[in-house]
């Protein structure tokens, strides 16, 4: 009976928590009109529809990119409830985690100046290598010395870790 139990309050805790996620609403339009797709997953997801959106945020921010994939840098972040019925240009969405592991880095000297934080799921170019701080909540991240987490991983950052001197990383990818 207790494992029972359990059992119903681990569903319970699912399907609260999937209900309460951030999600992206897109319609074929004309306007906010017609077939609709919903994006909620984690990660990075191509979008089909281009006739309008809305996004309802409950705690994970997202990113949206001009190409498939994610590739390239976000031109748009939604960090807040958002709605707009004309056509967009968007052809995919990135979601973030909800207080996942993130990779904070400074212009420098140091661990000063502008700073710089990445947390979203996938690959993340970095712009700043003046020193990083990784604060560890989940996901791991894998670290790269070429643009778009090309070639092999250099290093794996599955903890907490600082260094406040200059890095060679050009990109990281956060699994998610």
């Amino acid at each position: 009976m207790l494992a029972l139990a359990m059992v119903l309050s681990w569903i319970l805790l699912l399907t609260s928590n999937v209900a309460s996620a951030s999600h992206l609403d897109v319609w074929s339009g004309p306007g906010c009109n017609n077939r609709a797709e919903r994006y909620s997953d984690c990660g990075c997801s191509n979008i089909s529809l281009h006739g309008g959106y809305e996004f309802s945020f409950s705690g994970r921010p997202a990113a949206m990119y001009m190409h498939t994939g994610c590739r390239g840098d976000s031109v748009a972040r939604f960090n807040g409830i958002a709605r707009n019925c004309n056509p967009f240009p968007w052809m995919s969405i990135r979601s973030d985690v909800v207080n996942g592991s993130h990779l904070d880095v400074w212009s420098g000297p140091g661990c000063n100046n502008k700073a710089e934080r990445y947390i979203v799921c996938g690959c993340s170019n970095i712009k700043l290598h003046g020193g990083w701080a990784f604060s560890f909540n989940g996901p791991p991240a894998a670290m790269y010395n070429r643009r778009d987490c090309k070639g092999v991983s250099v290093r794996r950052l599955n903890g907490n870790a600082r260094n406040c001197n200059p890095f060679s990383w050009q990109s990281m990818f956060i699994q998610c």
